[in-house]
């Protein structure tokens, strides 16, 4: 998985629209996991864990935003990690 599939999906979590604070954070979590593995401050393993913990959160409300986990969980799973 490239960084280019990263980027946009902190791209689609930017653009969350939600009054809900624990959603407006768990977004923001991520996109700051993301930026550290794009970094590679932290390892792309760490972050299959964490985007499956988030996918569930936002299957529900942002269905594009789900759509995205699941594509990115499905790469790194395929890819091995």
């Amino acid at each position: 998985m490239d960084n280019k599939s990263l980027q946009a999906l902190q791209d689609q979590l930017e653009r969350i629209e939600t009054d809900n604070e624990a959603t407006q954070a768990e977004a923001e979590a991520l996109r700051e996991h993301i930026q550290d593995v794009i970094e590679a401050k932290q390892s792309r393993e760490t972050l299959l864990g964490r985007l499956e913990q988030v996918l569930i959160h936002f299957e529900d409300d942002h269905p594009d935003i789900a759509a995205a986990l699941r594509t990115v969980i499905d790469t790194l799973s395929g890819a091995g990690i």
